[in-house]
């Protein structure tokens, strides 16, 4: 990597174009928007938990949340670049701002999704599914699944408690699912499915009388789950709600990461791009930090009594977009200059064979293996930030609050350090084998996880945010290189296989629902060996298409 030339202008001299125009103040308003598209990402995380609580879907079928927000990049990609083309950065900023807001206040009505007594009936009409419309027998089957989950709470760790401790923890548990029976009681006069209440209604008996089942925890599980059948239209009815949400909230995002990552080049002179770049960058990173941090504080219970509701949603997601509406007014009312990049030709004239430039993109494998290592990397990435509170969780006994600041404290902020010291390791070592490196770490990491060794494969798994850190850019500036003319089209094509993050999670919950949280990652293992392959054979790739050349590429500065 090549060291920029330090810009005249003083202090500010980062800012101003050779018009001696300043760019700092329109800066500033790009970086929050780094910052906003990472803590909306890493909310993520803490929503893929809570819906596996609040709604009972299993893993799997919580992967939906990734699937909405990544299906929404895939589809969205090219047209934010058309519109960023054909009306101007600002318009394209200010649309994905719009939508932005529209999607986080869109929660604050599917927090109230269970009073949607008209959807609900028509849901369970066409796919014949139960459902309650009385809002109070409602709130009574969420009460009784709030004490049933109290009452596992109560006995988790059982076995380590004093005999003392177990006496009064048995009898929490057991007033609360006493507690809990009182409560179907009370709902069963609005419930249609009235043998399958009743059948719930024994189970929760039948938990009273065996609190010292091995299987108590799983059995309270079942329980909860056949109580949110009793009126499954509503679960399916909310989930949709979140998800249609998300996936707005993913149209915007995909118009401000198209627009702001090369907007932040061009605010300055062109031999400070990359400073600025990186700049922005971090907040981006602030954002990952942030997003579990606040989501694990506003979201998951810290009380005695375990919350199930939804209702909590509503807070973050209206902060949310309220700061997303000032900031559009911010970009809506203040001069925002339209200034465009170059075309910049990456491929190195010195090397590249005349005829490469005429060849199709596609014709070059390290191209196109850079597309099918983009798509398993973020598969890994956000398979791994999908269920990384479930495993701490499960295979930890880690409460879900301190799983939460976990990855935020811990894993975020490691991914952070690794963006930071990832720009001065490409000044000394070449890119490839920075990538081929890291993913191997990252391989042996990944093999501590699955072989689930308590306390050790938690630490491997914080530490691999680490070097997931420098992988997302390292392919892009691997994958475009030697492009010529083909750069642009290429490296579109490159942001879209970012739809792979849509795909990792549903196959890590399926094989977690099977065999346990430990074993669905051996996705994002298998995922990191094929990076892993890439990033040491990528020179002989290479070599092969663009001719005679044994050297090592410097990432792009945009």
């Amino acid at each position: 990597m090549t060291t920029p030339t330090k810009p005249t202008g003083g202090k500010l001299g980062l800012f101003r174009t050779a018009d001696g125009k300043n760019y700092a103040f329109v800066f500033i308003l790009i970086c929050s928007l780094f910052l906003l598209w990472g803590f909306a990402h890493a909310l993520l995380d803490v929503l893929n938990k809570h819906f596996q609580n609040s709604l009972e879907v299993t893993k799997a079928q919580s992967g939906w949340v990734q699937a909405a927000v990544y299906g929404g990049y895939f589809l969205m990609a090219m047209p934010a670049g058309m519109i960023a083309r054909r009306y101007g950065y600002k318009t394209g900023i200010i649309f994905g701002l719009t939508l932005f807001a529209l999607g986080a206040f869109w929660f604050v009505p599917a927090t109230k999704s269970d009073q949607w007594t008209g959807t609900a009936n028509w849901v369970g009409k066409k796919f014949d599914l139960t459902v309650v419309t009385s809002a109070e027998a409602k709130a009574k089957l969420l009460e009784a699944r709030n004490d049933i989950a109290t009452a596992k709470a109560k006995l988790t760790g059982l076995e380590t408690m004093t005999p003392e401790a177990a006496i009064q923890a048995k009898a929490k548990a057991a007033d609360y699912l006493t507690k809990a029976v009182a409560a179907l009681a009370t709902a069963a006069p609005n419930v249609a499915a009235t043998e399958k209440l009743a059948a719930v209604r024994t189970s929760v008996e039948q938990l009273a009388r065996a609190l010292d089942s091995k299987d108590f925890e799983k059995n309270c599980a079942a329980v909860s789950v056949a109580i949110v059948g009793l009126d499954k239209a509503s679960q399916v009815t909310a989930f949709t709600a979140f998800l249609l949400g998300l996936f707005v909230i993913a149209l915007g995002l995909t118009c401000l990461e198209t627009i702001a990552n090369p907007y932040a080049t061009v605010l300055g002179p062109p031999e400070t791009g990359a400073s600025r770049i990186n700049l922005a960058q971090t907040n981006n990173a602030l954002g990952w930090i942030l997003g579990p941090f606040v989501g694990g504080l506003l979201i998951f219970s810290s009380g005695e009594t375990v919350n199930l509701s939804n209702a909590g949603l509503a807070t973050p997601y209206i902060g949310l977009g309220v700061v997303v509406t000032l900031i559009l007014i911010l970009f809506a009312f203040n001069k925002i200059p339209d200034i465009h990049a170059e075309e910049h030709a990456v491929a190195d004239a010195k090397h590249q064979d005349k005829t490469t430039g005429e060849r199709s993109m596609w014709s070059q494998p390290h191209f196109v293996f850079a597309v099918v290592a983009q798509f398993l990397y973020v598969a890994a990435q956000t398979g791994i930030n999908s269920f990384f509170i479930n495993y701490v969780v499960e295979v930890n006994k880690w409460s879900e609050k301190k799983s939460a600041l976990v990855l935020s404290l811990g894993g975020m902020v490691l991914f952070m350090v690794g963006r930071f010291s990832g720009s001065f390791l490409m000044q000394r070592l070449k890119p490839h084998l920075a990538l081929g490196i890291y993913a191997l770490a990252n391989v042996i990491l990944l093999t501590l996880v699955v072989a689930g060794l308590g306390f050790v494969s938690a630490l491997g798994l914080i530490a691999s945010y680490f070097f997931m850190s420098i992988m997302f850019p390292t392919i892009f500036a691997l994958g475009i290189r030697g492009l010529g003319e083909n750069t642009k089209k290429g490296a579109a094509i490159i942001v879209m296989a970012i739809v792979g993050g849509a795909i990792a999670p549903m196959l890590m919950g399926a094989l977690a629902d099977k065999h346990g949280m430990q074993f669905g990652f051996v996705i994002p293992l298998v995922c990191f060996v094929a990076v892993m392959i890439y990033g040491f054979t990528w020179k002989k790739l290479f070599a092969r298409d663009m001719g005679n050349t044994s050297e090592s590429p410097a990432l792009p500065t945009h």
